[in-house]
C-alpha cells in the first residue's frame, strides 16, 4: 500500500505550561513539489510560524490558554509514507510566550482535546475525511456535556481561515490523503474543501502518558 504520490507534511506542535515532558501536534498532508533547498524549507516553516502564532492566540480560536506553540515542522513523505532521504526537513520556531487567547482558564487535562474533521468533496471511502486534534477550547461545557455550538462555530470559522491561509502557498494545496488498502493499494488523495468541528470534547491519553501521578497521602480505612 502507498500514497498516490509524495508530498509536504506540516505538523504544529504544541507544550502544555508548565509540563516539560509532555506534548502535543497535528499534521496536515500538502500535494505539491519537493523544497528545493534546506533554506527554502526554512524560510517557509519561518513565514508560518506568524501565522499560526496569531491563529493560536486568537481569542475567537478560544483555545485553552495553558498550550503554548513552539513550533511547525514541514517534511517531505513518500510514497512509502516515509521521509524522502535527503529532502530538507524546516523547522520554524515560535517566539515564546505563544499562548492561545482563550479567557475561560483551564477547565480540562492534557488528555482532552478538540476534533475537527476536514471534509473533501466525497461523502464515503478512503480519504473522503480527515481528523486533527486541537488543545481543548477555553469553556465549560453544557448540559449535554458538549461546548456551546455559538462557541464551537466561531473556532471552526476561525480555523477555516487559518487552513486557507496554508493552502496554495510554497508548500501547495491541503488535502486528505490515504496510504491504501488491500483493495485499492495506492491511497487517493482529495482536497480539503471544508471543515467542521465537534463540540464533544475528545479523550487523546497518550497525550499524558509522560506525566507522572502525584498520589495524595494514605488515608486508613478500618473496620
Amino acid at each position: 500500500m502507498t500514497f498516490a504520490a509524495a508530498h509536504n507534511y506540516l505538523t504544529v506542535h504544541w507544550v502544555p505550561t508548565g509540563v516539560g515532558t509532555e506534548g502535543g501536534q497535528f499534521g496536515l498532508r500538502f500535494a505539491g513539489p519537493v523544497f528545493a533547498t534546506q533554506g527554502d524549507a526554512d524560510a517557509y516553516a519561518s513565514a508560518v510560524a506568524p501565522t499560526a502564532k496569531t491563529w493560536w492566540q486568537d481569542p475567537v480560536m478560544n483555545l485553552q490558554p495553558n498550550y503554548n506553540l513552539v513550533s511547525i515542522k514541514v517534511a517531505r513523505i513518500g510514497v512509502d509514507g516515509n521521509y524522502v532521504p535527503g529532502a530538507p526537513i524546516g523547522v520554524g520556531a515560535v517566539a515564546q510566550p505563544a499562548v492561545s487567547g482563550g479567557t475561560g482558564g483551564v477547565q480540562f487535562p492534557l488528555q482532552v482535546a478538540t476534533v475537527a474533521t476536514l471534509r473533501t468533496g466525497v461523502a464515503v471511502g478512503l480519504a473522503h475525511s480527515g481528523r486533527i486534534y486541537l488543545p481543548p477550547l477555553a469553556g465549560l461545557l453544557s448540559g449535554s456535556q458538549q461546548w456551546s455550538q455559538t462557541m464551537v462555530n466561531a473556532a471552526n470559522a476561525r480555523l477555516a481561515t487559518f487552513l486557507t491561509a496554508l493552502s496554495g502557498g510554497v508548500v501547495g494545496d491541503l488535502q486528505v490523503m490515504s496510504f491504501g488498502n488491500a483493495a485499492s493499494p495506492v491511497g487517493p488523495a482529495r482536497a480539503v474543501t471544508g471543515v467542521q468541528t465537534d463540540g464533544r470534547p475528545d479523550v487523546q491519553r497518550r497525550r499524558a502518558a509522560q506525566l507522572v501521578p502525584q498520589l495524595g497521602t494514605l488515608a486508613v480505612v478500618t473496620s
